[in-house]
């Protein structure tokens, strides 16, 4: 894409990157988000110079892994299938690179999602935790640090333990309700 002196570029900065090279040798899922988000681009690459319809699949594949590996995915496809429908070609070539990568990726994913919402009693797409990150991350009480936290009861999160709504387990119901005091501090404080 951008030719082998800038690949080049790219791998020695990324493989002296201190936190990445400190996560390699601890089990977290950046580690497997870069391996897939790296492969998504190589298929998606190899997809757009060969128009191949195996890759988009391949891409779309290697897009639900990662969105299985690290939820915050979860922004960039909507934004990719957008540029799928809209980038360069016939209506008819749109359509159908957009189709087989969006087939593929809910191949991945629909499990999981299938898993999420029978455990859960409620719609959950990947995870039950992002009103809860978009809370803490959105919140003048929160206590961060380097590490990000350790999301303790009291410790390190500023959360509103006299509010009697408060939830107190991690399930949809929570997530829905942190989404929701979240988006009203950010609408609160521009």
């Amino acid at each position: 894409m951008f030719g082998e002196k800038a690949g080049l570029l790219a791998a020695a900065l990324f493989s002296v990157y201190y936190l990445d090279v400190r996560q390699t040798v601890m089990v977290l899922p950046e580690i497997l988000f870069v391996f897939f988000l790296l492969l998504h681009f190589c298929f998606l690459m190899s997809a757009q110079s060969r128009g191949s319809s195996s890759a988009y699949v391949g891409s779309g594949v290697a897009a639900g892994l990662m969105l299985l590996a690290k939820e915050v995915a979860v922004f960039y496809i909507p934004l990719l299938v957008l540029w799928l429908m809209l980038y360069k070609g016939s209506f008819r070539d749109r359509m159908r690179r957009s189709i087989f990568f969006v087939s593929a990726f809910c191949v991945v994913i629909g499990p999981w999602v299938v898993r999420n919402t029978l455990l859960n009693g409620a719609l959950a797409m990947i995870t039950t935790s992002s009103g809860h990150s978009f809370y803490l991350g959105n919140n003048v009480k929160t206590l961060g640090s380097t590490t990000g936290g350790a999301w303790r009861r009291g410790i390190e999160a500023g959360y509103d333990y006299d509010d009697p709504h408060f939830p107190t387990t991690q399930d949809v119901s929570a997530d829905r309700y942190l989404m929701k005091k979240a988006l009203e501090f950010i609408l609160q404080n521009p």
